[in-house]
């Protein structure tokens, strides 16, 4: 059935459903449901237990803290914050039924239900109540006081309300930004002080001022004071590495200027060593892999691919720390249809993209089922980098440990454990993981459950993970287990195992959009703390924890927890009657400090609609356990129960408020089976086996944990409804979460995200937002006064205007991160700062700015048809070698860089020498063709500080088509005493030149020379400089206060 058949058919599965949206604007909550409040300041740095009234049964810390999943000894690293109980103290610890009430309690007393305030910061709807003093960390706003200092808390979002003694306030506007964090003006007038990212402590201060419904206005300053956070980690910026997506969400790989494909097959035709020996009539030992290394028609093709050993010969000699090979962007292409039992490295040491956008690519290609993997990779180098490894099965483990930006995407892992460890910028998407577990014991006379202890992926200390789009089934387990862990059987399940096992030492983690089923224990868990959004867990032992970064020895070291749109069902109660036994049926367990859990549901431990289910699920464990006290919760609970508690009368604790329960029993995952199957019976399993068809790409479906969880939340009375028209979406830092985050649904005006709808445009409203795993378009882009984005992933295009605030505003581009634009002429100041990405103009941009570039960086000042006009005041700053500024196009058509009096263009050497402006290949455009053209003027500044002191050498700062104009002025510092500079413009050869004489033949002097004429363009008979000729004498455009 069609994705957009199911869509339709899911009303009439669940009957009519109400068209509240909660996740949009957190307002009033049903007035039986059960929010539980934060705790007060006191409460809040205590480090005693609470449990809030969504706790039923029995405290999990006894199964859930010892389960660390101690990688260790199994990747050959150690890691002292990592201890584990031996196994004898493990042993010790079996399930007692006499400890759960079976997922019920009795019927509490329901906390009061949040009103718009205290669920929602900056959506200006009604009158907020204010916090008392000391009431703190609180959703409510904080008044502020001249006479007192306000008090939050630190790496949080604080919502102030400014002092309204003298009136009614008309509009607040910030004088001088707060001494850290930022402070941003709400539309509501209310102001956001966001301090995510921080963890300083103290007073600071800001200035304000406030405009009344009079006309009088007030010039004030606040006082806030800082306390310490509760999550040393603060919340997850999502500074991930992704690449830009196509229409399927597939990652668009770019090679850069150091490349070179690699084909293998494993088929009868693919050439060999002793082949190609034979071809160049030559004895087979000439042949290696430095040989075709010199010799590149050899692999280059799928026409004249290598066999197994020729290919990874020559892979080593071009990539790796022992070939010496340069940083590159060389695609290693394996055939599908075959199995490769020989590679025992897909990356070798050492091995390093060209850059994050540039990376190494290691894939596949042909028809057929993924190339296989069968030997144990295993990737341990810190100084491996920017490297993806796409569309590949592996069935003897894969194991990524240290290093910088992997993205792992389209892989299937089978049997054993993807593990990744140390890595700055782990990506997992779009792959699944099925059936990893043992096939034979580590043990002797029995399946000992700690020693035999595996995980469909094992991460640890890795920094910015994201783990999406992913199918997780089946893991730790076989069918054919013996509950009493005899060797006669296979696997059985244990507390030890889980589906993703994502321990303390992870920090800024998104789990997002996978559905994870049938686990041996949790389906996930997150103990660092994270962000956790719109995923499935399914039949899992136990549904998903989520611990804060909290081990043995440390407590609240990680991330605070956003728990947001999942649903958990099924409980799956896969029982074992030996040794260690941990959940059969847990939902969720909360052990973060001050979590948002915001729209999930956790519902139908067994099949309401199949009582031998329910029969066999005896044991009912919790629902939802808390061990702190969360910072905001509206999880819908309904029908957690085992038979136990049917058969002691004891009364399930729904959470549901006045919803139909009859919707809800229709609303299980066995009814949703049936519909997409069309099979009345459908089963768990025959979802699962629908799901893998898909996943491995037998069956061309489109069932994700998008689909599934909105047939839950239909049949639970949330809003599904997409908005229809384009919208100019507001950013509004929301103290439920982060308050910085774009992929941030609760920092959005509208409760979705940019790019919704075709059109969309963005007001950052002076917020500081980071931006990153998103490729979108919108339409106008206001920054807001001193609004600020940063970029470090996917990619933003931006088609129509784009506007600072009177006080300036700063566009951050780093990492795989690109902005392209459509040109820039507002008469505010934008500094650009970019020391990796792309930033692409492809209109006319003449706006007030200042650039810096370094590092990795991409400029292009224009592409294919954009001009970029360096005006009077403003400045162009190039560090260091490794950046690539100026044109790239694949049309042919003009780009143009025009100097105007009064600008300045900079060049700061690091210790190789100086960068230029050029063409150069980018990678967005395939081949490079261009028509570039460069009119000088302005200051030219050449800053050799960084270089070697006595060396000397010549370096090309500008380069094009053609050149036109002379510099007003020119500056050379750094040379000393005895050096000399001459800086020469060859109009003839079009481009300009710094030669710097060697130390001890110089005296500090700087000359300058030029060849041909400045003037002089001789177009007549060249369409192409006919346009560079117009282009170059093209009016300004028009600089505006106001381009929007």
């Amino acid at each position: 059935m069609l994705l957009r058949d199911l869509l339709v058919a899911l009303p009439g599965l669940i009957g009519p459903t109400t068209s509240t949206s909660r996740a949009q604007d957190l307002e009033a909550q049903e007035a039986s449901r059960i929010v539980t409040p934060a705790p007060s300041i006191s409460q809040a740095t205590a480090s005693q237990t609470t449990t809030s009234q969504a706790t039923v049964g029995m405290d999990s810390s006894w199964f859930v803290e010892p389960a660390a999943q101690d990688e260790d000894d199994r990747t050959g690293f150690s890691s002292s914050d990592e201890t584990m109980p031996d196994d004898e103290s493990m042993d010790a610890m079996v399930f007692a039924d006499s400890r759960t009430t079976g997922g019920t309690a009795q019927d509490p007393e329901p906390a009061p239900p949040l009103d718009d305030a205290a669920a929602s910061v900056g959506s200006g709807k009604g009158r907020q109540p204010v916090a008392e003093a000391g009431d703190l960390p609180t959703a409510a706003p904080i008044a502020l006081d001249s006479q007192q200092a306000a008090t939050v808390m630190a790496g949080r979002v604080a919502t102030l309300l400014p002092d309204d003694d003298r009136g009614t306030i008309a509009s607040v506007r910030i004088l001088d930004g707060a001494d850290w964090g930022h402070v941003s003006v709400n539309p509501d007038n209310s102001l956001a002080l966001v301090l995510s990212g921080t963890d300083t402590q103290g007073t600071l201060s800001f200035r304000y001022e406030v405009t009344y419904a009079n006309g009088q206005s007030d010039d004030l300053t606040a006082k806030v004071k800082v306390v310490a956070g509760q999550q040393k980690a603060g919340w997850g910026t999502g500074d991930h590495y992704t690449l830009e997506t196509d229409v399927d969400g597939r990652s668009i790989v770019e090679y850069g200027e150091n490349h070179r494909k690699v084909y293998v097959s494993g088929g009868q035709d693919a050439l060999s060593l002793s082949d190609i020996a034979r071809i160049e009539g030559v004895k087979p030992s000439a042949i290696d892999g430095k040989w075709l290394a010199a010799n590149g028609e050899y692999g280059s093709s799928a026409d004249m691919a290598l066999d197994e050993t020729a290919g990874m010969a020559l892979w080593a000699a071009i990539t790796g720390s022992k070939a010496k090979a340069a940083p590159a962007s060389h695609w290693l292409m394996l055939e599908k249809g075959y199995t490769y039992d020989d590679v025992k490295f897909l990356v070798q040491r050492g091995t390093q993209g060209e850059s994050a956008l540039n990376p190494i690519l290691i894939t596949s290609y042909g028809e057929g089922e993924k190339p296989v993997i069968t030997q144990s990779q295993i990737y341990n180098s810190p100084d491996n980098a920017n490297i993806v490894i796409r569309d590949l099965t592996f069935t003897g483990g894969l194991k990524i440990m240290q290093g910088s930006n992997y993205l792992v995407e389209e892989v299937s892992i089978r049997r054993e454990t993807l593990t990744a460890k140390g890595v700055d910028g782990f990506t997992l998407r779009n792959s699944d993981i099925i059936d990893v577990f043992r096939t034979e014991s580590e043990t002797k006379d029995f399946w000992q459950p700690h020693v035999n202890r595996t995980s469909g992926f094992y991460a640890n200390d890795n920094e910015g993970l994201l783990v999406e789009n992913n199918f997780v089934d089946h893991t730790g387990w076989a069918d054919n287990y013996k509950a009493n862990l005899s060797l006669s059987g296979g696997q059985p399940p244990s507390m030890y195992s889980q589906g993703l096992y994502l321990s303390y030492d992870n920090t800024d983690l998104t789990l997002r959009d996978n559905i994870v089923m049938r686990s041996a224990s949790f389906g996930a868990q997150v103990r660092s703390g994270g962000v956790v959004e719109n995923n499935l867990f399914l039949d899992n032992n136990a549904g998903v924890n989520f611990l804060g970064g909290d081990d043995m020895k440390t407590y609240g070291a990680g991330n605070y927890t956003l728990l947001s749109g999942n649903v958990i069902t099924s409980g799956a109660h896969r029982e074992v009657t030996e040794g260690p036994r941990g959940a059969l049926s847990m939902g969720a367990d909360n052990s973060g400090r001050l979590t948002t859990m915001i729209d999930n549901i956790i519902a139908h431990l067994a099949d309401p609609n199949n009582p031998r289910e329910l029969t066999q699920k005896y044991v009912g464990q919790p629902a939802l356990k808390e061990k702190f006290a969360p910072f905001f919760n509206d999880t819908a609970i309904y029908n957690w129960i085992g038979a136990r508690h049917l058969e002691r009368n004891i009364p399930a604790n729904d959470v549901i408020g006045q919803l139909d329960k009859s919707i809800l029993n229709e609303t299980t995952i066995q009814k949703f089976a049936a519909e997409l199957l069309g099979k009345p019976t459908a089963t768990i399993a025959d979802l699962a086996g629908y799901l893998r068809a898909q996943a491995t790409g037998k069956l061309d479906g489109q069932v994700d944990a998008d689909v599934i969880n909105s047939f839950f939340r239909a049949g639970f009375g949330m809003d599904t409804t997409l908005r229809d028209d384009a919208e100019t979406l507001r950013f509004i830092p929301n103290n439920l979460a982060d308050g910085i985050r774009w992929d941030n649904r609760l920092n959005w005006s509208t409760g979705d995200l940019p790019g919704t709808q075709n059109g969309d445009s963005v007001d950052l409203g002076g917020n500081h937002v980071q931006f990153g795993g998103q490729t979108l378009a919108v339409d106008h882009f206001d920054f807001g006064d001193a609004g600020r984005l940063s970029v470090n992933s996917g990619k933003l295009a931006i088609t129509g205007e784009m506007a600072a605030g009177p006080r300036g505003s700063v566009l951050d581009i780093d990492g795989s991160g690109q902005v392209w634009i459509d040109g820039y002429r507002d008469s505010d100041r934008l500094d650009i700062a970019m020391t990796g990405g792309r930033l692409v103009n492809a209109g006319a941009f003449a706006g007030e700015t200042d650039i810096l570039v370094s590092q990795t960086a991409q400029l292009l000042l224009a592409a294919s048809g954009g001009r970029f006009d360096l005006t009077q005041d403003n400045s162009l700053t190039v560090t260091g070698t490794q950046a690539k500024v100026g044109f790239d196009g694949a049309d042919g058509k003009t780009a143009i860089l025009r100097l105007h009096d009064g600008a300045t263009l900079s060049f700061v050497a690091d210790k190789t020498g100086l960068g230029k402006i050029s063409e150069f290949h980018s990678g967005a455009f395939g081949d490079t063709k261009v028509t570039s053209g460069i009119r000088l003027d302005g200051d030219l500044e050449v800053d050799l500080s960084s270089l070697n002191p006595k060396a000397g050498g010549s370096w090309t700062l500008l380069d094009a088509d053609q050149i036109i104009g002379s510099f007003d002025d020119i500056s050379v510092t750094g040379l000393g005493q005895n050096r000399d500079a001459l800086i020469r413009i060859d109009y003839t050869r079009d481009e300009v030149v710094l030669l710097v004489s060697d130390a001890g033949k110089g005296s500090g002097q700087v000359r300058t020379s030029s060849t041909g004429d400045a003037d002089f363009m001789d177009y007549t008979q060249d369409a192409a400089l006919k346009s560079l000729w117009t282009g170059f004498q093209a009016p300004m455009p028009q600089i505006t206060d106001d381009p929007i």
